[in-house]
């Protein structure tokens, strides 16, 4: 299995100091995603809302869907094969993902520490190489330090092309923003 990240810090015998890794048996070069995503044991811990950072996203909504521990889960599934062909750019993950803002605070409060930020990730770039492109927000935004550069050469066409009718609602359908 391809991975785009550098998963290799989970790599090899470890068992998280638990004696439970879902994954073990996958010991071939590039398992390291499934042995990251296999850290969540399911201790609910993340369902917690004492005070901290964990999840705000579960914070806000209080729905199951929306926490580390769901997250974790589906993309078990989806490395398993248990959400069929293409599972990454299918509707499961997707919804999993949505509101992970990769603030870290899993990593940080989970008792395993599963980064769910450096997991979804993962997870998008495996949608958009199942799915064939990159968003076009997603090339201007890693490009933007580049195109910083020469925004000022083009200043003028951009202020004309934003006062044409229905200009905001096309750069909406183009780049989602």
């Amino acid at each position: 299995m391809k991975s785009y990240l550098d998963w290799s810090a989970y790599e090899g015998g470890n068992d998280f100091g638990f004696g439970l890794d879902p994954f073990a048996a996958t010991a071939e070069p590039g398992s390291g995603f499934a042995r990251a995503a296999g850290t969540c044991t399911g201790k609910r811990q993340c369902l917690s809302l004492d005070p901290g950072l964990m999840c705000p996203s579960y914070r806000a909504t209080r729905d199951e869907r929306h926490s580390t521990r769901y997250r974790a889960e589906t993309l078990q599934a989806a490395i398993a094969g248990d959400l069929g062909e293409a599972a990454f750019s299918g509707p499961a993950v997707e919804a999993a993902m949505a509101l992970c803002v990769s603030c870290k605070g899993c990593k940080r409060e989970c008792p395993n520490g599963v980064d769910m930020a450096l997991l979804s990730v993962e997870a998008r770039a495996r949608r958009w190489a199942e799915q064939g492109r990159i968003p076009w927000r997603e090339h201007l935004f890693a490009h933007l330090p580049r195109l910083a550069q020469n925004l000022s050469t083009w200043r003028t066409p951009l202020r004309f092309l934003e006062a044409l009718p229905g200009a905001r609602w096309l750069r909406e359908r183009l780049l989602g923003m």
